[in-house]
């Protein structure tokens, strides 16, 4: 991230943000969205709450256009009338603190970073799998329209979204002579396509600088 960058001069234009999807049920809870007014326009972020088995608050923040995602919260304080957060890890301390609305899904405020301060709002909206879900309306048919184009006999499908199963089924068949219908348990051969697979999912690691394609393996798995 280069937070520094968005503090060299103050803007003050109105923040405009997500709509509001869904009410907190606990002031430390919940998906939320909103926007920094910086000099170059809103800049969009989304933060997630949850509360810890003594009570604490902690958190993550995700900014896209930073290149930031689920990056920890320090110091979180959520009250049902004010909230205040620190990002880890970044120069010049960057703080959001503000007020709570009276239905407890908005909260107005200033984003501060060393010397410079910025105005921000962000609402609470539904949670990225509970999107998904709602997205995912009528896709049951869709697969069952694309089994028939494709001429495919049997398919298994399971999508996660932060690590919540939001869809996971079977459609078609996994057997065609018995007609048995295909299933979430039902095993597939799929050959040298696990190579694509893995090869894929080493990929997130690298997008995030954890890991690098040209170092030995042995640097990961002594």
């Amino acid at each position: 991230m280069n937070f520094p960058r968005l503090t060299k001069a103050l803007f003050a234009s109105a923040v405009t943000v997500s709509p509001l999807a869904a009410q907190a049920t606990t002031p430390c809870a919940g998906h939320w969205s909103g926007s920094i007014s910086v000099p170059t326009g809103p800049l969009a972020f989304d933060v997630d709450f949850a509360s810890q088995a003594d009570g604490r608050c902690f958190g993550d923040i995700s900014i896209p256009q930073q290149g930031a995602k689920d990056v920890p919260l320090l110091n979180v304080l959520m009250r049902a009338d004010s909230t205040r957060f620190t990002i880890s890890g970044v120069p010049g301390t960057p703080t959001f603190a503000g007020v709570r609305s009276a239905d407890g899904r908005t909260i107005t405020g200033v984003f501060r970073q060393g010397a410079a301060s910025l105005p921000f709002t962000m609402s609470v909206g539904a949670a990225p799998a509970d999107a998904a879900r709602t997205a995912l309306a009528g896709f049951d048919a869709w697969v069952d329209s694309a089994i028939v184009a494709w001429k495919v006999v049997g398919l298994s499908i399971g999508i996660t979204v932060d690590g919540q199963t939001v869809y996971l089924k079977g459609h078609g068949l996994r057997d065609l002579e018995k007609r048995l219908p295909a299933t979430p348990q039902t095993l597939y051969a799929i050959g040298s396509s696990s190579k694509a697979f893995t090869t894929f999912a080493m990929g997130a690691p690298v997008d995030q600088g954890k890991l690098q394609w040209d170092v030995p393996v042995r640097t990961y798995l002594p």
